[in-house]
């Protein structure tokens, strides 16, 4: 999974590693397709674990 977010661009929304510069809309937009990546990986038993996270940190340290 760490390996399709690195690829996707979006890992950093795992521990919010961003350059100090890194506009707002790009973190919301990485976050966004961190969330939608880990979601389509997990059964629908395990989605009902993370339900109400809304962060894809959140969603990753529930799943750890």
């Amino acid at each position: 999974m760490k390996a399709l977010l690195r690829w996707e661009g979006s890992i950093r929304a795992l521990d919010d590693s961003y350059a100090e510069r890194t506009p707002q809309a790009t973190k919301d937009d990485a976050e966004e397709k961190a969330i939608c990546a880990i979601l389509l990986y997990l059964s629908d038993k395990v989605i009902q674990k993370v339900q109400g996270e809304t962060t894809a940190k959140g969603i990753w340290d529930k799943l750890d």
